[in-house]
């Protein structure tokens, strides 16, 4: 956690839950300022249980959108 406690990283089999979506990975940090959280070899799963693997994640808190690097669709 920063000094602010703006920013808050979670590290081993980490899990963020958010409304419908699971975010899981080695690595997950959450940047309270700018409300997005970055998952390091992550997998997302939807409310429709669609399983995204990505070696990278970017997700918005607000807009609830992602961006993913290195992916791989599991339905």
């Amino acid at each position: 956690m920063s000094r602010d406690k703006a920013v808050v990283s979670l590290f081993g089999n980490a899990k963020l839950i958010y409304n419908e979506v699971v975010l899981s990975g080695a690595k997950i940090v959450y940047n309270k300022k700018k409300n997005s959280v970055m998952v390091n070899k992550a997998t997302m799963t939807t409310g429709n249980n669609e399983v995204i693997k990505a070696d990278s994640l970017f997700f918005n808190l607000n807009t609830e959108k992602a961006r993913l690097y290195g992916t791989g669709f599991n339905h």
